[in-house]
């Protein structure tokens, strides 16, 4: 219920890169779900750092790679305004992707905190 309901908002955020931010999500729950669990925290800001940075570095390597393939599958001619839009649209990709990446990890903190999973949060019950 929750993938289908991130991935609505994904396609009217995004629109027709929907498969893309598939694969995203998919890259996002793994890291969420098995780094930060193996992690120790000191606290609740800490872990949220950290879980940003797990999860939007490889989704942004991902759109970053993403971007740069877009950008010279106009390389064969010598279209530069091609290459110039397919750059451009490559740009898009790595930065739609940090930027989910963000939002996923804000989405899954919020989970955790209202349905007092302490997954992420690593907090001991007192």
């Amino acid at each position: 219920m929750r993938i289908l309901f991130i991935l609505k908002i994904i396609h009217l955020a995004i629109g027709p890169t929907l498969p893309v931010f598939c694969i995203f999500l998919g890259i996002h729950q793994v890291a969420i779900y098995e780094f930060i669990r193996r992690g120790k925290s000191d606290g609740f800001l800490s872990s949220l750092i950290y879980a940003m940075a797990v999860s939007y570095i490889p989704l942004g390597a991902l759109g970053t790679f993403l971007g740069i393939c877009e950008g010279f599958k106009a390389m064969s001619g010598l279209d530069l305004n091609g290459m110039l839009y397919n750059l451009f649209r490559g740009t898009q990709h790595a930065m739609y992707s940090s930027v989910v990446g963000i939002i996923f990890t804000l989405l899954s903190y919020l989970e955790d905190v209202i349905l007092d999973l302490r997954i992420l949060t690593n907090q001991q019950e007192e």
